[in-house]
C-alpha cells in the first residue's frame, strides 16, 4: 500500500478562495451572471417605463421589484459566504497553527492536524469539485475538505481522480 501524502498551512486568502468557489458551485453564479440577471429588468422596466401610453407605474413596479429580488439574491449569497469564512476562521483559530497533512492511499484519506487525526473511506466522500486554484472533496452537500490546486502534485491529482472514478464520485470543474 503506498500512500501519497501532502501538507500544508491553510491561510485565510486559501479559505477565502475556498468558500468563493462552494459559494459559486452551489449557487450557480459568477459574478458576470450575477449582474446579468438585472439585465430583462431594467429592459423591460425600461420598455414600459419609458414607452408610450401611461405604463410609467407598471415600469417603475418592474425595476423595483427586480432590483429588490436582484439584492436580496446578493445578500443571501453574500451572507452564506461570510458564514462559511466565519466558520472555518473560527475552527482554525483552535490551531496554533493551521497545519494539514493529507494522506491519500487505496483504502482513503487520512488527516492528522495538532487538534486530531482521522480517516475517511474513498466511498464517504461524494464529490470531488476542481479548480485551476483549489480542489474541494465533498462530504456531505456543504462540508468538504480544502486542498490548494498547487499543493497537490500530479501524481497526487491523478491518484485521487483515479480514485474518484474507480468509487464512482462525481468529479466537476469551474
Amino acid at each position: 500500500m503506498i500512500a501519497r501524502t501532502i501538507e500544508f498551512d491553510l491561510d485565510e486568502p486559501m479559505i477565502r478562495l475556498a468558500h468563493r468557489s462552494y459559494v459559486r458551485k452551489t449557487v450557480g453564479l459568477s459574478l458576470w451572471r450575477y449582474f446579468g440577471a438585472l439585465v430583462p429588468f431594467v429592459v423591460i422596466g425600461g420598455i414600459f417605463l419609458f414607452g408610450p401610453g401611461n405604463w410609467f407605474y407598471a415600469g417603475a413596479t418592474v425595476l423595483g421589484v427586480g432590483f429588490a429580488f436582484w439584492l436580496g439574491a446578493g445578500l443571501g449569497i453574500w451572507r452564506l459566504y461570510q458564514r462559511k469564512v466565519a466558520a472555518t476562521k473560527e475552527q482554525l483559530g483552535r490551531l496554533s497553527r493551521p497545519h494539514f497533512r493529507f494522506q491519500f492511499s487505496d483504502d482513503g484519506v487520512a488527516t492528522k492536524t495538532e487538534l486530531s487525526s482521522g480517516q475517511l473511506a474513498w466511498k464517504a466522500f461524494r464529490e470531488l469539485y476542481r479548480t485551476p486554484d483549489v480542489w474541494l472533496l465533498f462530504i456531505t452537500k456543504t462540508r468538504y475538505v480544502i486542498f490548494p490546486a498547487a499543493r497537490l502534485p500530479a501524481e497526487i491529482q491523478d491518484f485521487i481522480l483515479k480514485k474518484c472514478s474507480e468509487h464512482k464520485i462525481e468529479v466537476s470543474r469551474s
